[in-house]
């Protein structure tokens, strides 16, 4: 959405970007190196986040058979159904488990990248 102003440079910025007059290099672009073939042909790995979203959905369905268990008392039930749920609440665990993880496209190794620099520090230096 743009002023009717400027419609025209606008719709010369879009077909500018559509015929990738603003692809970055790839020379330029930011990809882990890795630690083991040197390659840089290198992907987030999506296994911990898969195995986050199963570990959740495991503790759903036992939390569900254990609400058909009568023999339970209530308060196993609940410490049962907020366990998973409170961990949720941790987001750095979570971050550390997921965030960072790569797996190497060429020889197929995964490892975790140490944390980069903060955002405000890395545009400070690009000032």
């Amino acid at each position: 959405m743009v002023p009717a102003a400027q419609i025209s440079f606008a719709g010369q910025v879009m077909k500018a970007y559509r015929e990738g007059e603003f692809q970055l290099a790839d020379d330029i672009v930011d990809s882990p190196e890795c630690p083991r073939c040197r390659s840089t042909c290198c992907e987030a790995d999506p296994r911990p986040r898969r195995r986050v979203f199963l570990a959740y959905l495991a503790w759903t369905i036992a939390w569900g058979l254990l609400m058909l268990v009568d023999a339970l008392p209530d308060a196993a039930i609940f410490f049962a159904l907020m366990v998973p749920w409170s961990v949720m609440l941790m987001p750095p665990l979570l971050r550390w488990f997921i965030v960072g993880r790569y797996r190497c496209g060429r020889c197929q190794r995964a490892w975790r990248a140490p944390p980069s620099a903060p955002f405000g520090e890395l545009q400070q230096r690009a000032q």
